[in-house]
């Protein structure tokens, strides 16, 4: 709950009003997305999160698949993000929109399950 308060509160008018429409996804996840969104944005600018946060804005987000997001930036219309969900994780990919790649969801489900199994060993 802190933790949603925290990042609602670096979030615009916009994107809480976006937040509001997103119903398919617990309300902590969301806040979550968003923040992820923003990181991964960061990282393909190569500016980290030290520029301000407003540059990072989120325009919309639209469901793909079940679990899985896509996303556009106000200020960067050139990139868009990819974004699911594996258990209490919240995955997100900012890359080029002109650029294709194919991500299979299950296969990393799958994967993240063997990894969770070899920790438990």
């Amino acid at each position: 709950q802190k933790i949603n308060l925290a990042i609602g509160e670096y979030l615009s008018f916009q994107e809480k009003q976006l937040l509001s429409t997103l119903q398919d996804l617990h309300p902590g996840k969301l806040h979550i997305l968003f923040w992820t969104l923003k990181e991964a944005l960061s990282k393909v600018l190569r500016t980290g999160l030290l520029s301000s946060l407003e540059i990072y804005e989120i325009q919309n987000i639209d469901i793909q698949d079940k679990g899985c997001w896509v996303s556009h930036f106000k200020k960067f219309p050139q990139y868009q993000g990819y974004s699911f969900s594996l258990e209490n994780l919240m995955c997100s990919i900012v890359h080029p929109k002109q650029t294709t790649f194919d991500f299979d969801v299950g296969s990393v489900l799958q994967e993240m399950g063997k990894q969770e199994f070899l920790r438990n060993i």
